[in-house]
């Protein structure tokens, strides 16, 4: 078809723009089941019973987590599912400071697939999603370490998706560092303290540590920033 100059003109200005116009990223399930094969329930054997918590692989044989998860343990499992069974990998602390409510473990013979950091913080109104554990999710509730070895629903993670809310300069306690405090609203619960939020590439936006609530107003989610994991983890080493 051909144009006048003046619409010929403005034809290719608008095909311009549009091949410059780039959709906005969206979580896609492929992105979601690779993070997942990086991303284990953490297991606290204590004395007055068992604690669930959630991890992301970081490195060959290393798994990140929140410092509460692990506290107190007389032993920790790092479980990964290897149908008909789970596998009940034993794991120890190498890393870990209570003020940042970070931690890493080391997990011999773990098999997954290490979750890359984001560059940068998540900005406000960015998509993330979380995956994890959370207590309530489980349908049944294992006694002893032979159920956890047979329960594969033990093994499989809960996906919520939400937006960045804001991001605030904010410390875990009353004398510890500030931090890069994302909050979110990819719905976490206990359990999922020391698992992953991610970015809509699967990439490590955050470490889901603290739920707030209150009768009767909506709980608020909260994950220490990507740039924040990168400190703790230029600290240890």
């Amino acid at each position: 078809m051909r144009f006048p100059d003046g619409l010929a003109a403005l034809a290719f200005v608008l095909a311009t723009f549009a091949s410059a116009v780039v959709p906005a990223r969206a979580q896609t399930p492929e992105a979601v089941q690779l993070a997942d094969q990086g991303v284990f329930r953490i297991m606290n054997i204590r004395e007055d019973g068992l604690s669930t918590g959630s991890g992301f692989m970081i490195g060959p044989d290393l798994v990140m987590t929140n410092h509460h998860v692990v506290g107190g343990s007389e032993r920790l499992l790092v479980l990964r599912s290897e149908p008909p069974f789970n596998e009940l990998l034993d794991a120890t602390v190498v890393a870990a400071q209570a003020s940042f409510d970070m931690a890493v473990l080391r997990v011999p013979g773990l098999v997954g697939r290490r979750i890359e950091l984001s560059p940068t913080l998540p900005m406000k109104g960015a998509r993330v999603f979380s995956l994890g554990f959370p207590g309530l999710a489980d349908l049944s509730h294992a006694r002893d370490l032979e159920g956890l070895r047979r329960d594969l629903n033990y093994t499989v993670s809960t996906l919520t998706s939400g937006d960045v809310n804001r991001t605030v300069r904010e410390s875990w306690t009353d004398t510890g560092p500030v931090l890069n405090v994302i909050q979110h609203s990819a719905e976490v619960r206990h359990g999922n303290s020391g698992g992953p939020l991610l970015d809509d590439c699967g990439r490590i936006a955050g470490i889901n540590t603290q739920i707030r609530a209150r009768e009767s107003v909506s709980t608020i989610h909260l994950a220490a920033g990507v740039t924040d994991i990168r400190r703790f983890l230029d600290a240890a080493g």
